[in-house]
């Protein structure tokens, strides 16, 4: 079993809050045509799993770092994101072993929203989310998916980042 470091370890990094993260996620049953979307490649790691559900990552997205704070919650939690140096990514994501994903993001439009499609690489690959964030608990409410968006799992922790990253033991 890999053990976690704690922020406690790590450098000191101030973090900016974003209040509130309002999102959906769903399992993509097939893929819409992404031929002229240009995806974003993405690792994340994750620092602390807390026995409340909350979450500290940090991630390189295009070049661009950040550490990222989310509490616990289903279709709403907090937030708080900084962008942070390459070199303090590198020092975080050391202690990130077995607790990493990758992902190839394309972002679709759908009905005035975003549905960001993560196709999972790695030991998660042949898995497809897809998540739409919104502004208000009303307008997520109100959000009609597309028939290809599948199987909602929202409010099932098992399709949370922080425990796909975990590592699939060897059989």
């Amino acid at each position: 079993m890999v053990k976690q470091a704690s922020l406690k370890e790590s450098p000191q990094i101030s973090t900016t809050i974003t209040p509130l993260e309002i999102e959906r996620k769903w399992i993509v049953d097939s893929l819409p045509d992404l031929s002229s979307i240009t995806p974003k490649f993405i690792r994340q790691g994750y620092l602390e799993d807390a026995a409340d559900g909350s979450e500290v990552r940090v991630r390189e997205c295009n070049d661009k770092f950040y550490l990222t704070t989310k509490s616990r919650g289903g279709i709403v939690r907090s937030e708080s994101e900084k962008e942070i140096s390459s070199e303090e990514f590198s020092s975080l994501w050391d202690k990130t072993l077995g607790h990493r994903i990758e992902k190839l993001r394309y972002c679709v439009p759908c009905g005035g929203h975003i549905v960001e499609i993560d196709v999972y690489q790695g030991h998660r690959k042949g898995l497809v989310i897809g998540e739409v964030e919104f502004l208000s608990l009303r307008d997520a409410e109100r959000f009609s998916p597309p028939a290809w968006l599948g199987q909602e799992v929202t409010e099932d922790s098992s399709f949370k980042n922080r425990i796909l990253a975990k590592a699939v033991p060897a059989l």
